[in-house]
């Protein structure tokens, strides 16, 4: 049994990181981006991401890019807009509905069995009251001479009202298609959109965990933050942070889209940004920046609530979005010094992860919290 399991996590990390070349252009911020063809990663200040007025502030949260096989730049977005390779806006990459202060305002999807084309989801954010939803638009990657464009009539598409800021996607156990989750509010229920070759299929729906709503003038503060799925799609995190703090650890059934086995994890102030290890053995939550070991007590779930372990350099404080990183590294961004910090070894425990602080650093005035969905 255990040769098997070796195996297969040696089949598992081969493919993962055969197919990761398609992650390893981040763009995110005030124009800034990482690129993970180098090792280290390389700062990029080039790109088209810019703050706008939301919340009262310039603002900028979720972003998405994607790459090709070869890990060359095809698009990114905000969530508003689109931008090619050239980091110019696409013909009809403009008035996407996204929001520009949503903890996960954007989506790629490639569309399977496509080479060409691609799922691009978006979520509104709780300044504009979520009223634009859960929507998504097609992109062609061969349209305006292979620049890439939004098929007409493809744009904005309605898939649910007032969900909150949380998209997240895995392969679906059949190898070809995926899921894609997100979460309601003032609800506690979950939506698992399967995305096939023919389209994105009505939503498989759980209801399992916290009801989220609550705080601020509109009542909608708690629609911030992250959702993840771990590397190996079995397990699923999402966070909400304001008066009532939300963190919590869910089981996924790749093959049917049912979320299940609530952990509540303790959490002081709730998780904003969430990662999981690249072995699914570790989860991270900002912005008390903080790990669970889930094999504590052979996955006991008393052991792994107690297992919490709290990262206390003050240079990594105010910790917003984590995003796991083609090379195996997680990625977090931290709102004070508007700086990347790196956590080099995410799957040892503890002190031993190696979290190194002000790694990346940027130059804006801007609200910045988020690292590209991938």
């Amino acid at each position: 049994h255990i040769m098997i399991r070796l195996l297969f996590l040696f089949v598992f990390i081969s493919a993962s990181a055969y197919g990761q070349k398609q992650g390893n252009i981040w763009y995110f911020g005030d124009g800034y981006g990482l690129d993970f063809n180098s090792t280290p990663p390389t700062l990029l200040d080039d790109g088209q991401t810019a703050p706008s007025v939301a919340c009262g502030d310039l603002h900028i949260e979720g972003t998405a890019s994607i790459a090709d096989s070869s890990g060359s730049l095809l698009f990114y977005t905000d969530g508003q807009t689109l931008w090619n390779k050239n980091h110019q806006p696409m013909p009809n990459g403009t008035g996407l509905l996204g929001g520009s202060s949503s903890t996960q305002a954007a989506l790629i999807v490639p569309r399977p069995e496509s080479d060409t084309r691609y799922y691009v989801f978006t979520t509104d954010d709780f300044c504009n009251g979520l009223a634009n939803g859960l929507r998504y638009s097609i992109v062609d990657i061969c349209e305006d001479n292979t620049q890439g464009d939004v098929v007409p009539k493809l744009k904005n598409i309605l898939l649910q009202d007032t969900m909150a800021e949380k998209l997240a996607a895995v392969r679906h156990a059949n190898g070809t298609d995926y899921w894609v989750l997100s979460h309601g509010y003032f609800s506690n229920k979950f939506y698992a959109f399967q995305v096939t070759p023919q389209g994105v299929e009505p939503p498989i729906i759980s209801s399992v965990g916290s009801i989220h709503e609550g705080g601020g003038a509109n009542n909608m503060w708690n629609a911030r933050g992250q959702l993840k799925f771990a590397p190996l799609g079995n397990r699923v995190a999402i966070g909400a942070i304001n008066t009532t703090p939300i963190f919590e650890l869910f089981d996924f059934d790749n093959s049917t889209g049912v979320l299940s086995n609530l952990i509540e994890l303790p959490s002081l102030a709730g998780a904003f940004g969430i990662a999981f290890s690249p072995e699914g053995t570790k989860l991270y939550e900002t912005p008390i920046f903080k790990q669970y070991d889930l094999t504590a007590g052979n996955g006991n779930v008393d052991s792994i609530m107690a297992s919490g372990y709290e990262y206390l350099d003050p240079h990594l404080e105010c910790g917003a979005a984590l995003q796991l990183g083609p090379d195996g590294k997680i990625y977090m961004y931290n709102c004070f010094d508007n700086d990347i910090s790196v956590i080099h070894n995410p799957d040892l425990l503890g002190a031993s992860s190696n979290a190194e602080p002000n790694v990346y650093t940027m130059q804006t005035n801007a609200l910045v919290y988020g690292l590209p969905a991938m």
